[in-house]
């Protein structure tokens, strides 16, 4: 990777984006890892470098993320297979929406199956400390990211 210097100074506000031209533009914008086509150079530069949207500081990145990573996985032609009805495509938006619960209802199930797993133990695997009280961790996301660790073997 490239080593970029500046100054706060340097980085101009990101540029609102629009993928009304659909997911392949923003793919391709994405980064250099997995574009299928010829990268599109990011509408962000800081000092003449263009900067790609996965290294942005934005508050879509997170579900720009996910998008990118269903499509990716999926292909061009799984992804509208998936993400239309009635043979019409979805929008992005909505795409969004579907992906966020899709995720909601995987870390509900971890998190019942973490329960499940540690039985009598749960509350002392899933604990962290606030300030000088331990704590139970509650967060279903945050319960199947441990436990995604912990199967994997990072934990």
């Amino acid at each position: 990777g490239t080593t970029l210097a500046y100054q706060d100074c340097d980085v101009p506000a990101a540029p609102s984006l629009s993928f009304l031209r659909g997911i392949c533009d923003m793919d391709r914008m994405w980064d250099d890892s997995g574009a299928s086509q010829e990268p599109i150079s990011p509408p962000l530069e800081i000092l003449g470098v263009p900067i790609p949207i996965v290294d942005w500081p934005h508050q879509k990145w997170l579900d720009w993320k996910h998008l990118i990573i269903e499509y990716r996985q999926l292909g061009l032609e799984g992804f509208w297979f998936k993400y239309s009805r009635q043979g019409k495509r979805l929008s992005l938006t909505v795409i969004v929406g579907e992906l966020r619960a899709e995720r909601k209802a995987e870390n509900e199930r971890l998190a019942a199956e973490a329960r499940d797993e540690f039985a009598d133990r749960f509350n002392h695997v899933f604990a962290y400390r606030k300030g000088k009280e331990q704590m139970v961790c509650q967060n279903a996301a945050s319960i199947a990211r441990s436990f995604r660790r912990m199967q994997d073997g990072h934990e």
